[in-house]
């Protein structure tokens, strides 16, 4: 199932403006650079990226990021860990054709209405003040990094900073 939302308030009351059941072979959603697509059968319904916050596709949770004038800044990211007091983590894989690879992309919010930045220790030093938080996360590798239980390290830093 995919559900587009228009807004956050939406989003957050679970009340989608379209929705699309991809069970049936006939039904599709393309993502492009401006707009989302969703065909039911022969009937489509387009959505230009300034009209929707966003989407949901099964449990997954895609939200639009705008940070350009370019058009491959226009992007939707995948929620990766939503800790609803106060980081989101996303992610967007981009796929470089001359070579076909593909590499992903980190970004973070402070919820899921506030802004979306790329993920960064200077990023995150503007947005977060505690101190310890901040040389722990310094210290990491890769702020990406998981423990051996496969969560993120900084999704745990942050919890134990800003939540004890």
């Amino acid at each position: 199932m995919v559900k587009i939302y228009k807004n956050y308030r939406d989003f957050s009351n679970e009340k989608f403006h379209d929705k699309l059941c991809l069970d049936d072979k006939k039904n599709k959603i393309s993502i492009n650079y401006n707009f989302i697509t969703i065909r039911l059968g022969n009937i489509r319904h387009a959505y230009s990226n300034d009209e929707i916050w966003g989407y949901q596709k099964g449990n997954e949770i895609f939200r639009f990021y705008n940070q350009g004038i370019f058009w491959e800044d226009y992007e939707y990211v995948r929620v990766l860990e939503n800790d609803k007091s106060g980081l989101v983590i996303y992610s967007k894989k981009e796929r470089y054709y001359s070579s076909f690879n593909s590499r992903e992309h980190y970004f973070f919010s402070k919820n899921l209405e506030s802004p979306i930045k790329k993920l960064s220790l200077k990023n995150l030093k503007e947005d977060y003040q505690n101190s310890d938080f901040i040389r722990q996360i310094s210290l990491l590798d890769n702020l990406m990094e998981k423990d051996n239980n496969g969560n993120y390290i900084i999704d745990e830093l942050y919890k134990k900073y800003y939540r004890e």
